[in-house]
């Protein structure tokens, strides 16, 4: 799975989506929620005491949907520098190629509760645009400058969450499901679809404690080895980690999320720089317009790694530079 796109999938999904915990029971936390809640129109007695529909805990209720739709930017840049060296007798001087990608991406999610504690979803991605640009330095400066655009859907994935603990305020919550992403074989060389199917499993916990709501989950997503067009693509293993951090202020609402990807599998973690751990950071403000709407704003950074190669004699650094992501989110359940 490409960095890039895992990244970005990740940070997505920091921004809270359908996934996540939910509810209240308490008869002080359900007092306090109704006095909240009547400030927002479309208020009702039996969801005035769940939680709001943009918290990162918040999980529709039996025959309830919930959509999401995503449009965001992102620029990631890798970077390969040579210093000056002497290879079998001949001296090289140094040079560096860097190449920037600037997509646009938009991406739904569809979910229904088939029961309180069981939710269905499905989550689409499709890359609108992305402009490829590469610049060279040094001895590569002679290397020719390229931009492309290109578009395409990315492979569907479908979701089953189960909760097994919480259903209210004030109360701890734990959640366990799974991902599945069917493998699609494209006779089209600029397909965005990849052959390779991939399973993950995820375990999820949080608590809401008034206006601040926190959870914690880990995922492990594992690509199953494919052959397509006398092409071998090696399955991975990758570990990722979300925290979120949310501040209730009744109508609108601030958090805080970070997310790390770290390749398990052994020939990315034998890897100088595929082996080490990739750490995105991410805050977002967002208003809630009825019980049932909200919208948020998020802004991202996907941090830089970078690692040292010697390669048939000759030596040079690979930097993921890494970059910025930012989105806008419009939820809502019915």
């Amino acid at each position: 799975m490409p960095i890039r796109k895992l990244a970005y999938r990740l940070v997505f999904g920091l921004a809270v989506s359908t996934s996540l915990f939910a509810e209240s029971n308490d008869a002080a936390a359900a007092a306090g929620a109704t006095a909240e809640n009547t400030s927002l129109p479309d208020a009702k007695p039996a969801i005035a005491n769940r939680l709001p529909v943009a918290n990162p805990l918040f999980l529709p209720s039996q025959n309830q949907f919930y959509v999401e739709i995503q449009g965001g930017w992102q620029r990631y840049a890798s970077k390969v520098t040579f210093p000056a060296q002497t290879v079998s007798g001949v001296p090289l001087a140094a040079g560096s190629t860097k190449t920037t990608r600037d997509s646009v991406r938009m991406a739904a999610t569809l979910a229904y509760a088939l029961h309180d504690r069981f939710v269905l979803g499905l989550d689409v991605l499709y890359l609108a645009s992305e402009r490829v640009s590469l610049s060279n330095t040094g001895s590569l400066s002679s290397l020719r400058a390229s931009a492309t655009t290109s578009t395409g859907f990315y492979n569907p994935r479908f979701s089953a969450i189960g909760r097994l603990l919480g259903l209210g305020r004030n109360e701890w919550f734990l959640d366990a499901g799974g991902i599945y992403s069917p493998g699609i074989k494209s006779d089209d060389p600029n397909a965005f679809a990849k052959p390779m199917s991939e399973v993950e499993a995820k375990v999820r916990v949080g608590k809401n404690s008034g206006p601040w709501t926190a959870g914690i989950g880990v995922s492990l997503a594992y690509s199953i080895e494919t052959m397509h067009k006398g092409i071998t693509y090696r399955s991975t293993t990758a570990l990722l980690t979300e925290a979120v951090v949310q501040y209730d202020m009744a109508r609108h609402f601030i958090d805080a999320g970070i997310g790390l990807i770290q390749y398990v599998d052994r020939t990315s973690a034998n890897d100088a720089l595929n082996g080490k751990m990739r750490t995105i950071i991410q805050f977002g403000l967002g208003t809630r317009f009825t019980q049932n709407v909200f919208a948020r704003v998020s802004v991202g950074w996907l941090m830089p790694i970078s690692a040292d190669y010697r390669e048939s004699g000759y030596l040079f650094q690979v930097e993921d530079i890494g970059g910025p992501v930012a989105f806008l989110t419009i939820g809502a359940r019915f």
